[in-house]
């Protein structure tokens, strides 16, 4: 299964792809490469998306370093919401449907 792993602020991860046109050529290389059986891990939000739940992509978001959500297609834990494909991900996760983005004391 291939999978994308977006973690937020207040992780203590480095990751090798921090550009969304980074993480972006890597998506478009394992695609054509290795087909399946892939973790892409990024910081770009840009990544929750339906277009990459209808190609067959789990996305995993990481609040933090222990705290962790799936989003997929029609029922999920995190959220009340059905999710569908014309869904825009982004904006659910930056409104705080799939939990809460950051701590009063961060900002």
């Amino acid at each position: 299964m291939n999978n994308i792993h977006i973690w937020l602020k207040g992780t203590n991860k480095t990751l090798p792809f921090n550009s969304y046109i980074g993480t972006l050529n890597v998506i478009k290389h394992y695609e054509k490469i290795l087909r399946k059986n892939y973790d892409i891990h990024t910081y770009q939000i840009s990544f929750c998306s339906t277009e990459y739940l209808v190609k067959g992509y789990k996305i995993f978001i990481h609040f933090n370093d222990t705290k962790q959500v799936e989003i997929q297609l029609g029922e999920n834990i995190c959220t009340q919401r059905l999710i569908k494909p014309e869904h825009n991900l982004e904006k659910l996760l930056l409104a705080g449907e799939f939990g809460k983005l950051y701590n009063r004391e961060d900002v």
